[in-house]
């Protein structure tokens, strides 16, 4: 029923117009002696130049991104680790549509306040391609 809003020019305009281009979701469990949390960013962009080149094709960027968080301290460590998806839907240039996966670990011991030791991985996956340029 909604959606069938958003394939419409004028009320697409009206919510760029009105800047309603983030909102935020959030939802939290207490899970495993920590905590579980759900959040998720929207995002309605007109870009005027999707290729950056001389092209000037422009489209409608629909931008969403659920994560889960899983945050737990115990006793002088702390852990929090995140998984989620960078979404992104062209309403025109569908061909230009992406899925990324990302997942975030981060690992902390404090032995006293003036000492900390941390360590980060980070994994994800770029869809959006690197802009070239050329000399010709």
């Amino acid at each position: 029923m909604i959606s069938h809003l958003f394939r419409r020019p004028r009320f697409l305009s009206l919510l760029i117009a009105l800047g309603l281009t983030a909102t935020n979701s959030f939802a939290a469990f207490s899970f495993a002696r920590g905590q579980l949390t759900f959040t998720g960013t929207a995002r309605v962009e007109s870009d005027s130049n999707i290729f950056s080149n001389d092209s000037d094709t422009s489209d409608t960027v629909w931008n969403y991104s659920p994560a889960a968080n899983f945050s737990r301290a115990a006793g002088l460590t702390n852990m929090d680790l995140e998984f989620g998806y960078d979404i992104q839907r062209f309403s025109t240039n569908s061909t230009e549509d992406s899925e990324d996966p990302y997942f975030n670990l981060n690992l902390a011991y404090n032995p006293s306040p003036k000492t900390q030791v941390s360590a980060n991985a980070i994994i994800r996956r770029t869809s959006r391609c690197l802009l070239y340029t050329s000399d010709a």
